[in-house]
């Protein structure tokens, strides 16, 4: 039992003096330290609008007829509705209607998905003349994003490394492997734009109060900016 008990004390204290001269050979192994820097600015190609139709917000006009006409309104600016037009279930005042004795009033709401800010706009535009002015912009975002973001990152970590090449090279020496990396990214791929955002972009174009209600709204969102740092540190030989 003793022995046994030695030699697990033993082995505990040999592992301890490993693991501190491990520690203590990465501590004291020179090494250059080195922050990359990457960014990218995309033009979102996948805009949501989220659209509520609401009976209460209609003139003489049920949701149903609505519903249609906005449908059709859509096929006309070319969205294909089939496939890019979503809808949630209906939802009623029915509360309402029987605290106070009135019509019950229906809403449901729509998530649309466009392509780009002209057609969106169109959109804006088109939709409000029939009523519908309860449009807003729930995200953008792009088609390649996860590619792009895969991109931009190694961007900044061949930056790092090339500074620490350079920095190296400076000084008579070159960069071996790397001992550390931390990397921290920004992205901003949500935007809230009302209708009223919308119309102010428009009338930013200068019309006049003669052309104003026939001109499109000319709208350019603001571009997806993904932005990555890297800090690594790479062993110098």
């Amino acid at each position: 039992m003793k022995k046994t008990l030695l030699s697990l004390i033993f082995s505990f204290i040999i592992l301890a003096s490993y693991s501190q001269n491990l520690t203590k050979n990465f501590i004291d192994k020179n090494y250059i330290e080195v922050t990359g820097f990457a960014c990218k600015t995309i033009t979102p190609n996948q805009i949501y609008l989220h659209i509520l139709i609401n009976e209460k917000d209609l003139k003489n006009k049920n949701l149903a007829k609505t519903e249609k006409a906005m449908i059709d309104k859509l096929k006309e600016i070319g969205v294909n509705v089939n496939k890019e037009l979503t809808a949630k279930d209906l939802s009623s005042d029915f509360e309402y209607h029987w605290a106070f004795n009135s019509d019950i009033l229906l809403s449901k709401e729509y998530r649309l998905l466009v392509h780009d800010a002209i057609t969106a706009g169109e959109v804006f535009s088109q939709l409000k003349k029939l009523g519908i002015s309860n449009i807003s912009v729930a995200e953008v975002s792009h088609s390649e994003i996860e590619k792009l973001k895969k991109d931009v990152k190694i961007q900044a970590m061949q930056s790092a490394k090339d500074d620490a090449k350079s920095l190296a090279t400076a000084i008579g020496q070159k960069i071996g492997r790397a001992l550390f990396i931390n990397a921290n990214h920004h992205e901003n791929l949500t935007k809230e734009y009302s209708y009223a955002n919308i119309y102010t972009a428009r009338v930013r174009g200068a019309p006049t109060k003669k052309n104003l209600s026939s001109s499109k709204p000319n709208i350019k969102f603001e571009k997806i900016k993904l932005a990555y740092q890297v800090t690594a540190r790479f062993a110098l030989e």
